[in-house]
């Protein structure tokens, strides 16, 4: 039987989950349209406390967490100002948030994407949301624009703190699974499985079992490596592996003594391959210089 990480959300205990949010970032080589993309909310990965800085110095580490959006739908504006499809009819654009401070006030970018994604979802009881893992599933259109880097490269971002609600169907009052094509031929979202989606939380909930809090650690594992190459400007980048979260999630400051930890048994070493039991991969995508490899 396939592992769902969508079972376990609604049997954890609200009680132990912390909420957290995301800022921008770009997870796949090329620069996608501007424009309101369908997106579905199809990962939640805590990280642990990990190294952290502010104008350039060292600060102490911080919980950071990663979020990963499928984008199932669409039309956005291209470098060309033509418009285009964010994806193909039947496709879906698997989007990884860089690592994201955990930490914040009231004014802080997390509180305002939360919020904004919160109050976007279908969840009536919007006091029962504590977490992003009580959003996953959910579909909302999330403006995608484009920004300059400090090395003068362009790159999309997904603007979550103004994310809004799907369309909805005027018959059921739900959101829409279909989207519109340029010609205005109806599209019919791209099937979301069980491999889609991605929970590991940093603290192993009560309600889930040792299985599957470790079917959740697998999920992660991405095999292979990107290969060395040469960017535009002539730097050169070495070899890297793709699986980049877990070995981020195995760094962590307060890895000692964490869940993992103890699930792992006291090890902070990746399973080899023949001890892995599964290692659902996400599309083998080539990363950018400011993209995540994963």
């Amino acid at each position: 039987m396939t592992f769902n990480p969508l079972a376990l959300v609604q049997d954890i205990n609200t009680d132990e989950l912390t909420d957290f949010i995301l800022e921008g970032g770009s997870g796949k080589r090329g620069l996608r349209p501007q424009g309101d993309a369908l997106a579905v909310l199809t990962g939640f990965i805590e990280l642990g406390k990990q190294p952290d800085s502010h104008l350039g110095k060292a600060k102490a580490p911080c919980p950071k967490y990663q979020l990963i959006f499928t984008i199932v739908g669409g039309i956005g504006v291209n470098e060309q100002n033509e418009e285009v499809p964010f994806v193909d009819a039947g496709g879906k654009d698997v989007w990884v948030q860089r690592a994201t401070n955990a930490k914040g006030g009231d004014l802080a970018a997390r509180t305002k994407q939360f919020t904004a994604l919160s109050r976007a979802s279908t969840i009536r009881d919007k006091a029962s949301i504590k977490s992003f893992a009580h959003l996953l599933g959910q579909v909302f259109t999330i403006p995608v624009v484009h920004n300059e880097g400090k090395d003068g490269k362009t790159y999309a971002n997904l603007l979550i703190e103004n994310a809004s609600a799907a369309p909805k169907d005027p018959r059921t009052r739900q959101p829409m699974q279909v989207w519109y094509d340029l010609d205005g031929t109806e599209i019919p979202f791209a099937e979301l499985t069980a491999e889609d989606y991605k929970l590991f939380l940093w603290q192993k909930p009560t309600s889930m079992t040792t299985e599957q809090y470790k079917a959740c650690w697998d999920s992660l594992y991405v095999e292979g490596v990107w290969e060395a190459k040469t960017a535009q400007d002539g730097t050169k980048i070495p070899a890297q592996s793709k699986n980049k979260i877990q070995e981020t999630i195995l760094a962590a400051t307060d890895y000692k003594g964490s869940s993992l930890d103890h699930l792992l048994g006291g090890t902070s070493e990746l399973p080899s391959l023949e001890t892995i039991d599964s290692k659902p991969e996400l599309p083998d995508v080539p990363a950018d210089e400011d993209d995540i490899a994963f």
